[in-house]
């Protein structure tokens, strides 16, 4: 079951959603690729906007979803910008959006991300398998998309 009235009607609840989270607060557009209500508080509904985007695809779309996990992260940051937070869902989400993205900046960033991942996981230690499923199976994906390129 596929199809763009799927699609609207998913926007549609997730839109809504936000818009009740964020305390009905309509958005005003900075600019023209942001056409989403206001940014809620609500981690769970704010990562299904960004994933839904994903699923949509084109390039509009993928930087409102990589603004999504970026805010996502800052929050969870503590507000510091550009750097990692302890919400493995959140880092893993991002580090995915990037390898979706693609380009060698956005993988090496992945790369970064999942590897810091893994070595906390390890307790520190570097290049060491952690006992993390989700956080070994991303890196091998990760080191599959990456094939013998070096970054």
């Amino acid at each position: 079951m596929g199809g763009t009235d799927n699609l609207r009607a998913a926007l549609a609840i997730f839109t809504q959603l936000r818009t009740r989270a964020a305390g009905g607060e309509a958005n005003t557009p900075s600019n023209d690729k942001d056409r989403t209500n206001t940014p809620c508080d609500d981690k769970d509904i704010e990562l299904t906007l960004g994933r839904y985007l994903q699923t949509i695809g084109g390039k509009g779309s993928l930087e409102v979803a990589l603004e999504i996990f970026t805010r996502l992260r800052t929050r969870a940051a503590g507000g510091r910008v550009n750097t990692p937070c302890n919400d493995k869902d959140i880092e893993l989400t991002l580090g995915r959006h990037l390898q979706i993205m693609g380009g060698t900046d956005n993988l090496k960033a992945a790369l970064n991300i999942f590897t810091r991942m893994r070595t906390r996981a390890a307790g520190g230690v570097a290049n060491t398998p952690s006992n993390d499923r989700d956080i070994e199976l991303t890196l091998g994906r990760h080191l599959q998309i990456m094939g013998g390129r070096t970054i």
